[in-house]
Parts: structure tokens; sequence; C-alpha cells
């Protein structure tokens, strides 16, 4: 599959089915319910070599040289229907999906221009206590949840809890998060600061 290589924009980090991640821990704690992830920061980074402009908003978060090494999606959920496949208390920040190409998964293509911090096809993902700052695509900056040739609308749904969405681009639509044949549920989180292209009616949420 496109992930697997090395060095490459299709560098993500995939979730797998019945695996649940955690962060937000100082390395001290000895149970789940004493990490802090408002404090211990855990960073998922898409900047590939940690080379991006300090000042970049709007739309030279797309555009700009140093992003052009960035992963098209930090994060990658892909045929995860296993209901309870968990993210929780972690910083997705620096993704970029600028490119009208396609990556494969299992057979299942993710469109690199949607989803830059995550990408979410045919899965029920649930993404808790969780960051996402600086990053873009054409749709669904901070989160792109789809379907690809597989049953009928509405068939999947992303829960959204407890997440905060600050300074992401979209070119044309969903800057924070854009949903397409699927349910997405959005619980106490916090939208801010979110930009698209001129030119374009753009929203933070479609």
């Amino acid at each position: 599959d496109d992930v697997t290589r090395s060095g490459q924009r299709n560098n993500t980090f995939l979730m797998v089915s019945f695996v649940d991640l955690y962060g937000g821990f100082s390395g001290e704690e000895t149970s789940l319910s004493q990490r802090n992830w408002s404090v211990n920061a855990t960073v998922l980074d898409g900047d590939l070599l940690q080379n991006d402009a300090t000042t970049l908003t709007g739309e030279s978060l797309m555009s700009h040289a140093s992003r052009s090494d960035n992963s098209y999606h930090v994060v990658s959920f892909v045929g995860n229907t296993d209901p309870s496949v968990m993210l929780d208390g972690f910083q997705v920040i620096n993704g970029n999906a600028n490119d009208f190409d396609i990556s494969t998964v299992e057979d299942i293509e993710l469109m690199n221009y949607a989803g830059g911090g995550i990408v979410a096809v045919n899965a029920n993902p649930k993404i808790k206590n969780s960051v996402f700052r600086y990053n873009s695509a054409y749709y669904g900056g901070g989160i792109y949840a789809g379907m690809y040739m597989d049953g009928w609308i509405g068939k999947y749904s992303e829960t959204i809890l407890n997440c905060i969405f600050e300074k992401n681009h979209a070119a044309y639509d969903g800057s924070a998060i854009h949903g397409e044949a699927v349910q997405v549920y959005l619980i106490n989180s916090t939208v801010l600061d979110h930009s698209y292209s001129p030119g374009y009616i753009g929203s933070a949420i479609r």
C-alpha cells in the first residue's frame, strides 16, 4: 500500500481496528485516569522535514514551499469498522492534503486533497480530547470523513468529543471538518480562527 513507502508524503499514522491510542502522559502515571492531555502534549506532526515556516496562516498553509514535504494525512482511519477504535489525547498538526492524487490502503482509495489532519474512509472513529492546528486541504483541513464504494449514506459515523480546532485551512470547504455521506457527531468541541481561499463560499464545518 502507498502508506508504507518510506520518506514520502503518503506517510501517515495508520489506525488499526480494535486498537485505541492514548496520549497526554507525563510518564509517571499508574492509571489512564491520571494523564493530563492539555498539559502533557503528545504531538503527531505531518511536517516530515521539520522545516515549516512558523508564521504561516490561511492559504499559505497549502502553498508555501516549506510545506511541500508535509504528509497528506497525519492520521488515517481506513476500513476501521470497529465502533470503538479511538484516538484520545493528541495534538494533530501540519498535515497538508494539497495534491489531486490518490493513495490506496487495502484497496480503499484516499484522496490526497482531503483530510490534512485526519482522513477517515469507511470507518467509525472516535476522536477525543485532541487538538488540530495548522492542517490544510482542499476539503476538510482538520478532518475529512467519507465513504468509498461501500454501503449507503450514513452507514459510517464519526464521533468528535472535547476537541479543539484552530488555525486550520480548506481551499474549498470544511476548514475544520468536512463530512461526506457519513454521520458526524461533534460534541463539546471548539472551532475557531479558520480560513478558506478567496472566491469560495467556505465554511469551518460542512
